[in-house]
C-alpha cells in the first residue's frame, strides 16, 4: 500500500474538527501519515484537537502567514506518495482513501485523482461534481472539487506548492499551474468528502474573482479574455445574484 499523507490545517477550530480527524482515522488505511497544522489556536479551541494527538504523526503548532503557508509547511514534511488536504470542518466519507489509492494504482501516470463532494449549507445538501474537460474549463474556474482532490507528492515537488500571494484562490492557482504543466487527472464518480459552505471563497467571492484573474494573467493567459470573464463574473455575483435572491425571498414571502 502506498504511503498516504493527510493534512488538516486549523486556527481556532470548532467541534467539527473532531469529525474531520475521526473521519481520517476511521478509514483504517494501513500506511497513513496524519499531519495537523495549527496556527496558534486559543486553548478552548485547540482542546477539540487534543484527544487525537496520540494518533497524529506530526503536529506543527506555530504562527503562519495564512492557509497557503500552513499547507506548505505540511507539504515540506509530507512523506506520502499521495497527499490529501482536508479542512478542519470537512470530513471523509467511508472508504474514500481506499478508492483514491485504487484510482492511482489503476491509472499509471496519473498525478491527480479527484471525486465528487457533498456540500452542506445549513439544512440543505447538494452534490458537487467537477466540471468536464478540465484543461479548458480551468480558464473559467476551478474544474475540480478541491476537498475531494488528492495529489501525487511528486507533482508538488515538480511545480511547487501553494502561492502565498493568494488568500482565496490558492487552490485554483495550483490547479491552473498543474494543468498547464500537462498533468493527468482521473475522476472517481463517487462522493469522497463532505464539506460545509460558508468558507472564505463564499464570504469573499469578489476577492476570489480578482485573485483568479490575477492568477490567469500571471500564468500568461490572454488579457482581453481574462478581463472580460472577470467583469462578467463580477457583474453576475455583485448585481444579478443579489437581485435574484431578493426576488426569491419576496416570492417566498408572498
Amino acid at each position: 500500500m502506498p504511503r498516504l499523507t493527510m493534512i488538516t490545517a486549523s486556527l481556532n477550530p470548532g467541534p467539527e474538527v473532531r469529525d474531520t480527524l475521526s473521519s481520517i482515522l476511521s478509514q483504517a488505511y494501513p500506511n497513513l501519515q496524519l499531519i495537523v497544522v495549527d496556527g496558534g489556536s486559543r486553548p478552548e479551541c485547540f482542546a477539540h484537537v487534543e484527544p487525537f494527538l496520540p494518533h497524529v504523526d506530526l503536529l506543527i503548532r506555530e504562527p503562519d502567514r495564512g492557509i497557503s503557508d500552513a499547507w506548505n509547511k505540511a507539504l515540506a514534511r509530507a512523506e506520502g506518495d499521495i497527499v490529501g488536504i482536508l479542512n478542519a470542518d470537512d470530513h471523509l466519507l467511508p472508504g474514500a482513501l481506499h478508492k483514491v489509492v485504487a484510482g492511482f494504482a489503476a491509472h499509471r501516470g496519473v498525478e491527480i485523482v479527484h471525486g465528487n463532494a457533498r456540500r452542506i449549507d445549513g439544512t440543505r445538501q447538494s452534490v458537487r461534481r467537477p466540471w468536464p474537460w478540465p484543461s479548458w474549463t480551468v480558464r473559467i474556474g476551478t474544474p475540480v472539487v478541491h476537498p475531494a482532490t488528492f495529489v501525487a507528492r511528486s507533482l508538488y515537488q515538480r511545480i511547487g506548492g501553494f502561492d502565498l500571494r493568494w488568500r482565496v484562490a490558492m487552490d485554483y492557482d495550483f490547479m491552473l499551474r498543474a494543468l498547464r504543466a500537462g498533468v493527468r487527472l482521473h475522476h472517481i464518480d463517487d462522493e469522497l468528502v463532505v464539506f460545509r459552505g460558508g468558507g472564505l471563497s463564499d464570504r469573499e467571492p469578489l476577492r476570489g474573482f480578482r485573485e483568479v484573474r490575477d492568477c490567469q494573467l500571471d500564468q500568461g493567459l490572454g488579457r482581453v479574455g481574462v478581463e472580460l470573464l472577470h467583469q462578467a463574473k463580477t457583474f453576475m455575483r455583485g448585481v444579478v445574484r443579489p437581485r435574484l435572491d431578493r426576488w426569491r425571498r419576496g416570492s417566498g414571502a408572498a
